[in-house]
């Protein structure tokens, strides 16, 4: 899955955003790869469509083109998504574009006063946090009636994740007499359960878009916004990787 980060503002509302919660304006999803049935690619040629809330619209799918995304004016950050991740990811975007989701203005009028209100705005419910047999999770429900662009990203890769593994009191107690310094993710599994924690510590209604990016980078891989312009990677590979390219001021 791939996150889009926009951080250079083109209207007045994005401007007003921009100088209260931060450089990045807006957020977008994009899914790469096969799901539940073939082996997960995160192949930039298999993105053709992205997901995003915007003001005055509904929640919507859009077909992707060479002129969406410019490494002058956006940043993007891949998330890895196993199969049954990407499966339930796609399920939880789909069933708000089929719901008509609207966009969420009280909570991003709430973001913008957060310090004052933070204790005071709860978090939406989650079903990803909640046992739910096959068959109800195949719904795909559990959607709030509005989102912003950075609460949709929380909602989705929570869903498409799970809830993260809570250490029992037995575990925690074992270690409460030890001292331990916990090292950088030396893993995929151990950044991705970081990324887990990361998205499950923030408040969704109350997540900017510059929030959101801060959150996640650490647990994410810079991708250049080249590699989206309809042509293949060199060589048939991966997109290319690029930790320098236009980061956002942090």
């Amino acid at each position: 899955m791939l996150l889009v980060f926009k951080r250079q503002s083109t209207s007045f509302l994005e401007s007003v955003v921009s100088s209260v919660t931060g450089p990045v304006v807006h957020v977008d999803m994009i899914p790469l790869g096969q799901d539940d049935n073939d082996e997960a690619e995160h192949d930039i040629n298999e993105a053709s469509y992205y997901y995003t809330s915007f003001m005055f619209e509904c929640f919507s799918k859009n077909p992707l083109t060479a002129s969406c995304y410019s490494d002058a004016t956006h940043t993007a950050l891949l998330v890895d998504l196993d199969p049954a991740e990407l499966k339930r990811a796609r399920g939880f975007l789909n069933q708000c574009v089929r719901d008509r989701v609207q966009y969420n203005y009280q909570d991003l009028l709430s973001c913008m006063i957060a310090s004052s209100q933070s204790t005071m705005v709860q978090d939406v419910a989650d079903p990803a946090a909640n046992p739910v047999s096959v068959k109800e999770e195949a719904k795909d429900d559990g959607h709030p009636a509005s989102m912003f662009c950075s609460q949709a990203v929380v909602l989705c890769l929570r869903r498409a994740f799970g809830a993260p593994v809570v250490v029992s009191p037995i575990e925690e107690a074992a270690t409460t007499t030890t001292v331990v310094i916990i090292p950088p993710p030396t893993t995929a599994a151990e950044t991705k359960q970081k990324l887990v924690a990361a998205l499950y510590s923030i408040n969704s209604r109350l997540t900017t878009p510059s929030a959101l990016y801060s959150a996640v980078l650490p647990f994410t891989t810079p991708i250049s916004i080249g590699c989206m312009e309809m042509a293949k990677p060199k060589d048939g590979g991966a997109p290319e990787e690029s930790p320098a390219q236009n980061p956002i001021p942090q």
